[in-house]
């Protein structure tokens, strides 16, 4: 229905321009013979009037003719109807945009979803790297904590009785150098005095052993220490004894130490003496 109106319209079009065409020809005619007719009436030996002329020319009657037909023809010739393929035109360009507004949607969506897939094969590639790497990390941790273990393990064997932690744990899973004395298992600062002069006396052992160089040791506070680890370097110490009336050192501390070596020991034969005596009595009276 559509493509016939339409046909019709353009056929009805084409009618239109060629009726123009053949007045706009026939009144260019017009104007050639009334120009050829005013040309004859300004001659002097013509005496005829220019109507009369009109009248007897046949050919012009017949122009005349024509166009009056023509101009009827065009008077007659309705302006057809566009009003319902208007409407129709209207409802087919709002299709034609719901289409391109699809069709837009349609290759978005497409590029996106290429997008997705280069993302998602970008995202596996990486994947595999991030596997890769944290492969190597573990190895690499791995490796770390056997090396941690292997230095511990190797300066722990030189000492007795400390323990030296020589990383901490973090809580991201890493490792941190440090250098914290353990005495059986209690850290150095927490230990008591006398562990701390034993351990210091045990370091010192390590020391020299190991650069063979044995230097004096002066022992400070030692009169808290109930006994002192042994050691190969000479040992300098204060202690607190009641029996000395002042400090002594050399020679003159030996004499007071002999002496006192002595009457302890003639105190502990007066005294045996006198448990043997009391043996005896009780023996005699039992």
């Amino acid at each position: 229905m559509l493509d016939t109106l339409i046909t019709q319209y353009e056929g009805l079009k084409e009618q239109k321009v060629s009726i123009v065409s053949q007045i706009s020809e026939n009144q260019t005619k017009r104007i050639v013979l009334q120009e050829c007719i005013q040309g004859e009436s300004q001659k002097e030996k013509q005496h005829y009037v220019t109507s009369d002329l009109l009248d007897k020319n046949a050919e012009y009657q017949r122009l005349v003719g024509e166009i009056e037909e023509l101009k009827k023809l065009k008077t007659d010739i309705q302006q057809p109807d566009t009003t319902e393929l208007r409407q129709k035109k209207s409802l087919i360009s709002r299709d034609i945009d719901e289409l391109k507004k699809q069709l837009y949607i349609k290759t978005t969506a497409e590029t996106q979803k290429k997008r997705i897939q280069d993302l998602e094969t970008e995202l596996k590639t990486l994947s595999q790297g991030l596997a890769t790497l944290e492969g190597k990390e573990f190895i690499a941790d791995k490796f770390n904590r056997a090396k941690i273990e292997a230095i511990e393990n190797g300066i722990n064997g030189l000492f007795a009785t400390i323990k030296w932690k020589m990383f901490k744990s973090l809580m991201t899973g890493g490792e941190k150098e440090c250098c914290e004395a353990l005495i059986d298992g209690t850290p150095y600062q927490a230990a008591n005095n006398a562990a701390q002069i034993n351990a210091g006396i045990e370091c010192i052992n390590t020391l020299s052993k190991h650069f063979n160089m044995y230097l004096p040791i002066f022992v400070d506070n030692a009169e808290s220490v109930v006994e002192l680890t042994p050691s190969e370097s000479q040992i300098i110490r204060f202690v607190v004894d009641e029996d000395c009336p002042k400090l002594m050192y050399g020679e003159e501390l030996l004499k007071l130490k002999a002496e006192i070596a002595r009457k302890k020991a003639e105190e502990a034969e007066r005294r045996a003496k006198e448990e043997g005596k009391e043996n005896i009595k009780e023996s005699l009276f039992a």
